[in-house]
């Protein structure tokens, strides 16, 4: 979790990323990422962390 994951998709251009942010920043981050194009944002709970 030292740095987000960045996967190329199917589709030329489009990639997924994801990573992990503390929780106090979701209400700020997600609408930052909006207005930079990003499409389809899910926030899920974690559940368990094995270093």
């Amino acid at each position: 979790m030292r740095a987000p994951t960045v996967s190329e998709l199917a589709e030329t251009g489009y990639f997924a990323v994801e990573t992990v942010v503390d929780k106090s920043a979701i209400n700020t981050l997600i609408p930052r990422l909006k207005a930079a194009g990003a499409e389809d944002i899910l926030e899920l709970p974690i559940t368990k962390i094995v270093p």
